[in-house]
């Protein structure tokens, strides 16, 4: 029993932030699943903790700025449900984003029972960065040895259901893992090998949104380490010729195989021709011009996909209809109404500003890539939906539950 009680918040842990690896091989709707498990996770946490008692009443109890905005912001979804025009895929969409963010408090309740929550955080997204980037390199190479050419195919999408959000998932972790490097040669050796797959396989799924963040990650990163002086050491010259290695010749290897970085990195325009750049700014321009035509409308959570017909029945093509907005704030926006926008907004808000006061009082470094980690989530944020993919949303909801127990730790 005593070792259950040790081990059990290791485990819940764990297994929440790996429910990603649920895929098409096992069954058809991988969210639907994924949410299917959580839901039981969230609930055998929710139970355990709660018989250990006192402290999960503390933890509610206790003035924590974004376990709060959480509560608020699932409290505005369950209201937009009285708005929405299909109220079933409402009440549907409300169940994943409400899971979705329970599993913050759950996973908060697991790293308070954890005696090294940082090195646990650590080694955690290290781990999964490497089950990640080593899933997504097989499923690129086996299709470039089966074809001879790499193309933008779902056949090497990774454990996600889209090369995109597999991207972005890969992509979070970089600015942890850069930060692992400066920590010890054992951390260095493993960090500049996630670093190099990182980049070849984020490069070989052509993610525009992607390389968008890729040089602010790491222009970011030694600009740190030349203010704090440690730029001019072996380990970061190392990282620096590591990185650019590994960008000259994983670029010089695809472009002989069908993606072209080049090619993809000059379509980043907002007066491109594109298609899916264009479709995403008309998108966004529907939903703004919706909100200013009439801000108090709320069409209810999960209800976008069905109003969206109405926003784009002039440009529909091919029975493709806009699903997601392809920006999280903008959707939220329409589906929850402004005030649902603001705290949503606000958790991003409050999230930095943890960081920064970590960095301020206490010189912690790890929170400068935490700040990374934020930046770049906001940023997929407004171009993609990690709102709406596990992958995402529960690697965000594991990030703001240590934060908000290190705030918590640091006021004491």
């Amino acid at each position: 029993m005593v070792l259950f009680k040790k081990f059990f918040p290791y485990l819940l842990c764990i297994t929440i932030l790996l429910l990603f690896t649920i895929d098409e091989r096992y069954v058809i709707d991988r969210i639907g699943i994924q949410v299917f498990v959580l839901s039981i996770l969230n609930t055998v946490g929710l139970f355990y903790f709660t018989l250990q008692k006192p402290k999960p009443i503390k933890v509610f109890k206790s003035k924590e700025v974004i376990s709060t905005l959480i509560i608020l912001f699932l409290i505005f979804n369950a209201v937009s449900i009285i708005f929405a025009f299909n109220k079933i895929e409402a009440l549907i969409s409300f169940n994943r984003y409400f899971q979705f963010f329970i599993s913050f408090f759950v996973i908060k309740f697991c790293i308070s029972e954890i005696k090294n929550p940082d090195k646990f955080t650590l080694y955690l997204i290290l781990s999964i960065s490497l089950l990640e980037n080593l899933y997504s390199f097989y499923s690129i190479i086996n299709y470039y040895i089966d074809n001879g050419v790499i193309n933008r195919t779902y056949l090497i999408k990774g454990f996600s259901g889209n090369i995109n959000i597999t991207a972005f998932s890969i992509l979070y972790k970089i600015p942890i893992i850069l930060y692992a490097i400066s920590l010890n040669k054992k951390f260095a050796v493993i960090g500049l090998f996630l670093v190099y797959f990182s980049i070849f396989n984020i490069l070989s799924y052509g993610t525009r949104g992607a390389y968008i963040c890729l040089p602010i990650i790491f222009l970011s990163h030694f600009s740190f380490l030349l203010y704090k002086k440690k730029f001019f050491t072996k380990k970061s010259l190392l990282s620096l010729i590591t990185i650019l290695l590994c960008f000259v010749t994983t670029s010089t290897f695809l472009k002989n195989t069908g993606v072209n970085v080049a090619a993809r990195a000059e379509t980043i325009s907002f007066n491109t021709v594109d298609g899916s750049v264009n479709q995403r700014l008309r998108y966004y321009n529907q939903i703004i011009s919706q909100f200013i035509s009439n801000p108090l409308e709320i069409v209810g959570v999960g209800n976008y996909k069905l109003r969206s017909i109405e926003y784009d029945k002039e440009d529909i093509v091919k029975y493709i209809i806009p699903y997601n907005a392809h920006n999280d704030f903008l959707e939220i926006l329409i589906e929850i109404g402004l005030l649902g926008f603001l705290v949503y907004g606000a958790i991003f808000l409050k999230a930095l500003d943890i960081c920064f006061n970590q960095m301020k009082l206490f010189g912690r470094e790890l929170f400068f890539y935490m700040i990374l980690f934020i930046i770049v989530y906001g940023i997929d944020s407004m171009l993609n939906f990690p709102y709406s993919r596990l992958i995402s949303c529960v690697y965000f909801m594991f990030i703001l539950a240590y934060l908000t127990l290190t705030e918590k730790k640091s006021a004491y």
